[in-house]
């Protein structure tokens, strides 16, 4: 037996082949194969990438091995091994059950949404709980948002299951009654992603919801109802106890339904002082010497934890113009993705902006996406600036990748460039609301008073997806000390948050109710 955790714990690729020619072995059993799927998922080692999808693809082989390299070439942390666009057409295109599933599982947000979504929505289809399932992150339209929504209601209950477990990580305003009713759900497996997706659903309502649940019957419902209550009661407790008296007055108002199935104790309503933190004294590190770390970059062998390692934490800044000039190469052509994508804490050690801005144009998207953001981290430069704003509206820019683009055109673009741009994005509906959100934060940076008082209007919008751009707007509004501000139309909206918001403009709504 191969030693499997300790392979998997160090992700030691001196074992690729050994594990490879374990796959293909005729007496593997299956308790064995998901030990070594782990320990191959962990090593991410490209070398195995051809040999995986010759196993995948080869119909001569058993379905078990097929499918365990179908899973490491789709799971592997440290490798995202794309597979060729007409590629993963031919296969979804295909007889064959077992590509179409990898295809399938291969696709999502950046590779065929559109399949995605039409598999997803096809109540006839094999695998749509599959496709539903990819549609966890980054599908968040309102048509998405829909589709997920109507399928808490599904006859079908792995549908059931599968949505509200995707639902914890959108949070869309539109499912809170949903969930509350899937916690009800005969299927306890509903009834759990229901109670734990609930969490992030701070409502009076939802309180009320859970804290029935606290003594259910079912230990798995009960414990998952335990968490989630306990997760909003600490976020209604923080706000209680904030230096805000506006926002604690606010909240214990909202909260009063409720009140006595909080069970706040006097202590934690009045906690004791303490003490201030005290940041410990940051360790030297020492770097390790330039022809050491190119042994490392040159081994095929060398484990990625160990290369992350190396990448992450070393102190750079020291290495003379000479190592540097030896690294830098090596750096930004390895073939490793999980090299260039961590050379850019190096490079941005350097101040290297011609190195980051050339992993902006990488093929893999980890190494784009974390250049892009280490340049936000450079001083100003408007060529910087520009790049940033032309990445922005390129395909398969959005979620937080998006979001740090835009950050990274802040750091660059000066007031009268950014402001501009910035309030666009904030006002443009068909904009995630993620990067609207990010907009207005940027708008406050820049002082940008006379735009944060044109987005008010925003507040009598319903929620594209979350109350997150409200909260934004509200908050804007009190930084910058705007005072003619109506906050009516969110003063009955059962959230935390919003109520939170609403409570710090409440002076401001008080003065435009008695000014006008």
């Amino acid at each position: 037996m191969l030693p499997y955790a300790t392979i998997t714990e160090s992700a030691d690729r001196r074992w690729t082949f050994r594990l490879l020619d374990r796959l293909t072995a005729p007496d593997l059993p299956d308790d064995e194969r998901t030990d070594l799927v782990d320990a191959l998922t962990a090593v991410s080692d490209r070398r195995a990438v051809p040999i995986l999808e010759r196993l995948l693809t080869d119909r001569s082989r058993k379905a078990a091995i097929r499918g365990a390299a179908g899973a490491v070439l789709r799971d592997m942390p440290d490798l995202d091994a794309d597979v060729p666009k007409g590629v993963l057409r031919g296969w979804w295109a295909g007889a064959d059950p077992i590509l179409r599933r990898h295809a399938l599982l291969s696709m999502g947000s950046r590779h065929r949404p559109d399949v995605v979504r039409t598999v997803a929505a096809d109540p006839t289809h094999p695998l749509r709980v599959t496709a539903l399932g990819r549609m966890t992150f980054y599908f968040d339209s309102p048509a998405d948002l829909r589709l997920k929504i109507a399928a808490l209601a599904d006859p079908d209950p792995a549908v059931r299951e599968t949505a509200a477990a995707i639902l914890f990580w959108d949070e869309p305003v539109a499912a809170e009654a949903a969930l509350v009713a899937a916690t009800a759900d005969a299927v306890e497996g509903v009834a759990v992603e229901a109670v734990r997706t609930l969490q992030y659903y701070p409502s009076v309502r939802v309180i009320r919801c859970l804290h029935g649940f606290l003594d259910h019957p079912s230990e798995r419902i009960r414990d998952y109802a335990r968490d989630s209550f306990a997760d909003i009661r600490y976020e209604c407790l923080h706000h209680l106890g904030g230096s805000d008296p506006r926002v604690s007055a606010r909240v214990r108002r909202w909260l009063d339904p409720v009140w006595d199935l909080l069970s706040y104790s006097a202590e934690e309503l009045s906690p004791p002082d303490e003490p201030p933190y005290t940041r410990p004294a940051a360790q030297e590190t020492r770097p390790p010497a330039a022809s050491d770390v190119l042994r490392l970059l040159t081994d095929p062998d060398t484990s990625p934890k160990v290369l992350e390692d190396v990448l992450w934490r070393s102190t750079w800044e020291p290495y003379p113009a000479a190592d540097r000039r030896r690294l830098r190469p090596v750096l930004l052509n390895h073939p490793d993705p999980l090299v260039r994508e961590r050379a850019t804490v190096p490079l941005l050690a350097w101040a290297d902006a011609e190195g980051l801005l050339a992993l902006v144009e990488d093929p893999d998207f980890g190494v784009r996406r974390s250049a892009m953001y280490r340049l936000g981290l450079l001083p100003p430069n408007p060529l910087i600036a520009a790049v940033a704003w032309n990445h922005l509206h390129r395909p398969g820019v959005f979620g937080m990748h998006a979001t740090e683009t835009l950050g990274t055109f802040v750091a660059h673009a000066g007031r009268d460039e950014g402001v501009p741009k910035l309030f666009s994005i904030a006002v443009d509906p068909a904009r995630p609301e993620n990067l609207r959100r990010a907009a207005v934060d940027d708008l406050v940076g820049h002082g940008a008073a006379a735009e944060v008082g044109r987005l008010t209007g925003l507040l009598a919008e319903p929620p594209a997806v979350t109350w997150a751009l409200h909260i934004a707007v509200l908050e804007a509004v009190d930084d910058l000390g705007l005072s003619a501000v109506d906050a009516t139309a969110l003063e009955g909206v059962d959230n935390l948050f919003v109520q939170a918001a609403v409570a710090k403009v409440a002076k401001h709504a008080e003065g435009l109710a008695e000014g006008f």
